[in-house]
Parts: structure tokens; C-alpha cells; sequence
């Protein structure tokens, strides 16, 4: 008998080091999406004076909407996958949850994106 770790504990290992990576990684964005739609909700009437292209806006509210609603169901998965896995199942829809990651990941940057070319075409 030795002391080393067999193969399915550095695979588990593994896995939830990855799953804490990945737990970390969307609740970094999650935090950026709110805090972006509570900082435009304060700041956008009184930035711009009649400004142009205001759909831009809408569109950055969406996609930081959506992003942090993808993070919800992305939590909601990583419970059940987590449960799982701690009972030797192998989780069928893993799939999903690098989707929901992915579209966390889009809303944010789309988000990011559609305010910036508002700020730009509005300010300068």
C-alpha cells in the first residue's frame, strides 16, 4: 500500500480544480455584468446630452442582462453536475454547461462592446 494519490484521485482532483477555475472565472464576469448594468442605469442621462444611436445602449443592457442570466443557469448546472460526480455518474449534459459559459462570456463582451462604440460615437 502506498501513499500516492491512485488515478481516479488525480483525475478528481483535476476536474474540481477545473470547476473552481471555471466557478471563479463566471462569477468575475457575473460581478463585471451587474455592476456595468447598475453603473449605466446611474450614469447614462447624465453623460450624454441627446444623444445618438441609443439602441447601442439597449443592446449593451441585453447582453449584460443575458450574460448574468447565463450565469444563473450556469450555477444551477454546476449543482447538479457537482452531485453527480460525486457519485461516480458521469453527467450527460456537460455540454450545457460550457455553453452557458461561453454565452456568459458573449453577453459580457457584446455588452462591453455596443456601450463603448456608444461612448465613442456620443463623446467624441
Amino acid at each position: 500500500m502506498t501513499d500516492e494519490p491512485s488515478n481516479d484521485d488525480n483525475e478528481l482532483s483535476h476536474w474540481f480544480n477545473t470547476l473552481k477555475l471555471q466557478i471563479e472565472y463566471a462569477r468575475h464576469i457575473t460581478t463585471l455584468s451587474t455592476g456595468s448594468v447598475v453603473l449605466l442605469s446611474a450614469l447614462i442621462e447624465g453623460l450624454f446630452e441627446n444623444p445618438s444611436w441609443k439602441f447601442l445602449v439597449a443592446i449593451s443592457f441585453g447582453a449584460f442582462i443575458f450574460s448574468i442570466l447565463a450565469a444563473v443557469l450556469f450555477y444551477t448546472l454546476l449543482i447538479d453536475v457537482y452531485q453527480q460526480r460525486k457519485t461516480g455518474k458521469t453527467y450527460e449534459h456537460a455540454w450545457l454547461v460550457k455553453i452557458c459559459l461561453v454565452v456568459l462570456w458573449l453577453g459580457f463582451v457584446t455588452g462591453i462592446v455596443s456601450f463603448g462604440v456608444f461612448a465613442m460615437i456620443n463623446y467624441l
